[in-house]
């Protein structure tokens, strides 16, 4: 049932700088952006959940700016609403008008609902295509909410400069589904997460930030919801100013100041907070998918669309659309994004999907320099803040590693291929483990400095480090798709058995290859990044590509936490933030003779030319040292750093260096008892007995330890 309000003022133009919904104490102003729309309707939604829920549709004005705008006395908070946008039906030219459907705002600060995915979800009638659907979408759709102002966070972002960085990826619900110390109505929540012993967990591995999957509001694809499947990992935005409901104990209207909450708890305990922001595409997908917000208010200004067929998505995503950031309206809208994350959540970084997508010019080429990162660096709300990207999307030119610019950190995915290459025992990769080790100068040398890379082994996408040493092949076939998605190139090796197994020797040899894999990725150059469960043995079953996943394959099962796992983990966290050495802003190089790193080979000897390119040797040690002496009481003055990739047994001759010392043992993978107060001391020039495949760290100079 529909009635025509009254009592509004039509404010038109811009009335303030903000869009979106915002109060005060007499009135609601409600705005949005179109360029394209001949009127927009504001219909305030008095009952949800109905066949006919009741409607009150209230005409906006329009500005010469494109911005449309109405001011109501009398809206209560938790007042649903949405829009209804007018204007042509021209699919074949990128435009998607139809006024009924009831669209989200793409700055409604709640999002309550969800979509049923019948046909009134689809601007287009589902039989006749270029045909409008007459269907409408009220009671189908998820629908804005009305909220109150949140107060300005309490920016206190612990002061961690990139490169004591130690960041641990995790996903708000994963980690807390199946946590025992955890009521179960609280599970899965932003509560849940910042429960004392999830936070203690954090503080006693030693991470010093925590990287959330995406928060912002998401749906499921149509596609899942017929497998009986839904979107688990959150890639998938709907609302870009709103926080996911279902990630609230307290429910959608608390969603966002439970989020905070959680920051707050984080930040109290030493804790950085990065979120995964999804700002290339929509769950709105390609021409097939529904019409939910943005495509319905202006499908051809919000969207990259064909260059020479507008009735086409530029789908440089893979996702079927992208958000078009040429627009300056859509800039403006990401930028405002994040400023909410900022300003009024207390987010201290981000992590951008596919961030090759967010330079791409009115042409759709790839422009990384004078991009809406400069814009990002030159606000002083964000300029500060940790930026992390993803260097790549699925476009034209759209591998980007190594090519955005100083001050942006970039996942390294050559870091995870060329470590897990050499201790899978693939030949060759020497040279190339090497260089990543020592930061990739290959890749960000230069003017930027090393903790430019970010390096992981394991990320939310792909094997967990668990699976890649239990698993040849990926087993995704729970995904519906006849294990045909996900990655085929996982450099992983199952060890002799494909899966779980109580052979003990295969067991034996799974542990040393993460113990590995772990030590590797913690002393090298750079930002190295966990994927959280990893400390705790988590397994997916072999599935690599998990995003459809809510259940017990996703989430951390705690009551088989591997202790000794978490302890290998916790003092190689220890030692790097303990050492200066390991996480240095300068370069390292390969191939370098220099005063303060040198690469030896087993015998003692520096590497030549030759050795890096023998296919027979796999294992190669790191001097690290400190010109200065060891300065800081609680550094050493050299590391040695032992990598030790083939399965036979050797004899390690401890290289000499500077100085006078003997070589201190700090962590050996192979021996659980070692810890970082270990005293066994050796000459240098002695002989170390050293197993296959395993790693060991030793320390000269160092202060005695309290």
């Amino acid at each position: 049932m529909d009635s025509v309000g009254t009592g509004a003022e039509l404010i038109g133009g811009d009335p303030a700088e903000r869009l979106g919904v915002w109060r005060d104490a007499d009135s609601t102003t409600f705005t949005v952006w179109s360029e394209s729309a001949e009127a927009i309707e504001l219909c305030l939604i008095a009952e949800h959940g109905s066949v006919e829920p009741e409607q009150t549709r209230h005409e906006m004005a329009r500005g010469d700016d494109g911005i449309w705008s109405i001011r109501l006395e009398s809206v209560p908070v938790g007042q649903r609403y949405g829009l209804r946008a007018h204007g042509r039906w021209d699919p074949s030219s990128g435009h998607w008008f139809n006024p009924h459907k009831l669209l989200l705002d793409p700055y409604a600060p709640v999002i309550d609902g969800h979509a049923d995915w019948s046909a009134a979800c689809w601007a287009q009638d589902l039989d006749d295509p270029t045909q409008p659907s007459r269907l409408d979408s009220v009671g189908h759709v998820p629908l804005g909410r009305v909220r109150d102002q949140l107060p300005p966070a309490e920016l206190r972002t612990p002061v961690i400069d990139p490169e004591s960085l130690i960041i641990y990826e995790t996903h708000v619900r994963g980690l807390t589904m199946l946590h025992p110390a955890i009521a179960a109505d609280q599970r899965g929540t932003f509560a849940a997460m910042a429960h004392p012993a999830v936070v203690g967990h954090l503080v006693d591995l030693g991470v010093s930030a925590v990287e959330l999957m995406p928060v912002h509001s998401f749906m499921s694809e149509p596609r899942l919801a017929q497998r009986g499947l839904s979107n688990y990992w959150g890639y998938n935005p709907i609302g870009l100013m709103s926080i996911h409901q279902h990630y609230a104990a307290s429910g959608p209207l608390g969603a966002a100041s439970e989020f905070a909450a959680l920051v707050k708890a984080l930040h109290d305990a030493g804790l950085a907070v990065i979120c995964d922001v999804v700002y290339n595409h929509t769950a709105e997908g390609g021409v097939d998918g529904p019409s939910l917000s943005m495509r319905g208010l202006d499908n051809h200004h919000y969207y990259r669309l064909g260059l020479h067929d507008p009735s086409e998505y530029e789908n440089c995503t893979g996702t079927g659309n992208a958000l078009d950031l040429s627009s300056q309206p859509v800039q403006r809208l990401m930028l405002d994004s994040l400023r909410h994350l900022r300003r009024d959540l207390g987010v201290d970084g981000f992590r951008f999907d596919l961030a090759t997508t967010l330079t791409r010019d009115a042409h759709h080429r790839v422009q990384l320099h004078d991009t809406i990162f400069d814009a990002i660096r030159g606000d002083p709300d964000l300029a500060s803040t940790i930026l992390i990207v993803e260097p790549w999307d699925l476009g034209d030119d759209g591998y980007r590693l190594g090519g955005f610019n100083p001050g942006i950190i970039e996942w390294n995915d050559r870091f995870r291929d060329d470590v897990r290459a050499l201790w899978r025992g693939d030949p060759l990769r020497l040279a190339g483990f090497a260089t990543r080790i020592a930061g990739s100068a290959d890749t960000f040398g230069g003017s930027r400095p090393a903790w430019t890379s970010l390096n992981y082994v394991t990320a939310h996408d792909g094997f967990t480090l668990t699976d890649v040493v239990s698993h040849d092949t990926k087993h995704n076939s729970a995904n519906g798709e006849d294990n045909a998605d996900g990655n085929d190139h996982n450099l992983s090796v199952n060890h002799g058995h494909e899966g779980p197994t109580d052979d003990r020797s295969i067991r034996e040899r799974r542990t040393a290859h993460r113990r590995n894999l772990m030590a590797s990725l913690l002393v090298s150059q750079g930002i190295p990044m966990l994927l959280g469960g990893d400390e705790l043995g988590r397994t997916q079953g072999g599935n690599n590509n998990a995003y459809c996943q809510d259940n017990e394959t996703s989430w951390y099962d705690w009551a088989t936490a591997e202790t000794a796992m978490f302890e290998w983990v916790q003092r190689l966290i220890a030692l790097r933030r303990r050492e200066p050495l390991l996480g240095r802003s300068g370069w390292i190089h390969r191939s370098a003779d220099s005063a303060n790193a040198l690469w030896f080979t087993s015998e003692g000897h520096p590497m030549q030319d030759h050795h890096w390119t023998d296919p027979d040797r796999s294992s190669v040690a790191l001097v690290l040292s400190d010109p200065d002496g060891g300065a800081d009481a609680l550094s050493s003055s050299a590391l040695l750093i032992v990598f030790h990739a083939a399965a036979h047994h050797v004899g390690w001759v401890l290289p000499h260096v500077a100085g006078t010392g003997r070589w201190r043992m700090e962590l050996s993978s192979w021996s659980q008892a070692s810890t970082p107060d270990a005293t066994e001391t050796f000459e240098q020039g002695a002989t170390v007995p050293l197993p296959g495949c395993s790693t060991m760290v030793l320390s000269m100079g160092a202060q005695p330890r309290t």
